[in-house]
């Protein structure tokens, strides 16, 4: 593999995705990128491939890519495509006839997730307001750094956390995604426990509710309680916030996915942390869907009317993804990724 197609296979390698499950396979022929959701993978382990999270997860990989070819001054095109009804991305790609400069841009290969805390500095003001520039299609971005209007949103990312504990399928969805030993860190994807913020003996905590009976019958004495305010409270810390929202339709969620990438690419350079919260959008998309529990939809709605009105969505837009935003009190371990040969085959070298 040349020197740029193994970076163009990172670059897509890097991109983020829920819960690091990197739902995507791409495919090069010598002049066209493919990318489609890779069903014999993952298909029951993580989102659906034409769910949100999952396009949201495209428009990333989608990021990635075209940053790279754009600091590499390689033209190319993008084109939507759908298979078996599932979304996918096509990106033709102008090689010139030498080998292009393999351009490897350090905002795109440094991005990473710190689950850590903060340090108690304000983020500069005019970097937040520059954001709101950077978005993709109809997405908009917002910046909280007040400390009134994240206390707002930590009471709703509570809530959300609330019903997430207290619903099966995505508990056992989260509980897919842990790895807990070394071999399976090793494998390269899912959530290596040493990524996250845990307390002493957290690990051992998060491996018995993984199983959603303890889980729940721990709820029966409020455990979803004591979780979701363990999950919520970097939120109310700060120092910064963004949210990413735009239409509710599949463009809307892969534009989020690149305005979301473009953001925590950016804003790793300029060396600030970037955390990302999924848990408040994936309630209120899933209230859409009518996927949340009986008895928890009231709370759904309430959460829902809550935040459209902190971020002044219309009725066609939705929220997309949280952002925590700070300077780092520690260097985060960063999570592993697949081989590159699991998910990115080069048909121009014969097998």
């Amino acid at each position: 593999m040349s020197t740029f197609l193994s970076h163009l296979s990172q670059a897509f390698q890097m991109a983020p995705s829920p819960d690091n499950s990197q739902p995507h396979t791409a495919t090069w022929d010598g002049k066209r990128l493919r990318i489609r959701y890779d069903h014999a993978r993952v298909a029951e382990q993580t989102f659906p491939g034409d769910s949100p999270a999952t396009l949201i997860t495209l428009g990333a990989a989608i990021e990635n890519v075209s940053e790279l070819l754009t600091a590499s001054s390689i033209k190319h095109d993008i084109s939507n495509v759908v298979e078996g009804g599932v979304p996918g991305v096509d990106l033709d790609i102008a090689l010139p006839n030498e080998e292009p400069e393999a351009t490897h841009t350090a905002a795109l290969f440094n991005r990473h997730t710190n689950r850590f805390g903060y340090q108690n500095k304000d983020v500069d003001s005019e970097l937040l307001d520059n954001l709101a520039t950077m978005s993709e299609g109809n997405c908009k971005v917002s910046s909280l750094a007040t400390a009134a209007s994240r206390t707002s949103l930590w009471t709703q990312v509570k809530s959300a956390s609330e019903i997430r504990f207290q619903t099966r399928e995505v508990h056992e969805w989260l509980g897919k995604s842990l790895r807990f030993r070394p071999a399976e860190v090793a494998a390269g994807d899912g959530l290596d426990l040493k990524t996250m913020d845990l307390p002493p003996g957290g690990g051992l905590f998060m491996k018995f509710i993984a199983d959603w009976s303890r889980m729940n019958f721990l709820n029966k004495f409020g455990a979803y309680k004591l979780l979701s305010q363990i999950d919520s409270a970097p939120i109310k810390k700060g120092p910064a916030v963004i949210a990413i929202s735009g239409p509710k339709n599949q463009q809307g969620a892969i534009d989020a996915g690149r305005t979301i990438t473009r953001l925590w690419n950016h804003l790793n350079s300029k060396g600030l942390a970037v955390h990302p919260y999924y848990v408040v959008a994936d309630q209120m998309i899933r209230l859409e869907s009518n996927a949340v529990p009986d008895k928890l939809i009231p709370q759904a709605e309430a959460l829902a009317e809550d935040t459209r009105s902190l971020l002044s969505l219309d009725s066609d837009e939705i929220l997309y993804m949280l952002l925590r935003v700070g300077y780092a009190k520690k260097e985060a371990p960063r999570s592993k990724r697949l081989p590159v040969k699991r998910v990115f085959k080069d048909l121009t070298v014969p097998e």
